[in-house]
């Protein structure tokens, strides 16, 4: 008899410990499931926001300046297949303000930049306000808006900002 109290004393510490591990087990699953379809979308976003920003560039020079009326910049494309949507143009003023256009919506329609080319936007007193002064433009960024894999439109970062001198 005492040995058979012993062995029922094993066998329910045994199925305890079994229990304790399947509960872990169904646990991390769980956590797993919901953890990892985020990350893969956030991911996915990521990718695309870093293919667009590493692909568009604003070309300096002459091809990027001001005068009292208009701002022309001139934004390249490289090689990389990504879907761009729009392309938002950020001036910052030299009081440390900013202005965001977005590139479709300029009065000088001129299209997004394809694989391997450039467009020069020219952006005027109609698309930032009548009493903006275009000439006090310090500076100028801009932030793509691309299609995501999953058909969601995402506007990524914005690029370092880059000098726009006086046109000559």
């Amino acid at each position: 008899m005492f040995k058979a109290n012993m062995n029922k004393r094993g066998i329910s510490a045994i199925v305890a410990t079994v229990l304790i591990i399947l509960i872990t087990v169904a646990a991390v699953a769980i956590v797993w499931s919901v953890i990892i379809p985020l990350i893969n979308n956030s991911i996915k976003g990521s990718s695309v926001c870093f293919d667009a920003s590493t692909s568009l560039t604003i070309i300096g020079g002459s091809k990027t300046c001001k005068t009292k009326d208009n701002v022309s910049i001139t934004i390249s494309r490289s090689s990389r297949d990504f879907k761009l949507e729009d392309i938002q143009i950020q001036l910052i003023k030299s009081d440390g303000d900013s202005i965001s256009v977005n590139a479709k919506n300029l009065s000088i329609k001129k299209g997004l930049p394809g694989i391997n080319e450039q467009r020069v936007f020219i952006i005027n007193k109609t698309d930032v306000g009548k009493t903006t002064d275009l000439n006090s433009i310090q500076s100028v960024k801009f932030a793509p808006i691309v299609i995501t894999s999953d058909g969601e439109k995402k506007t990524c970062d914005a690029s370092a900002g880059k000098a726009v001198p006086s046109c000559q």
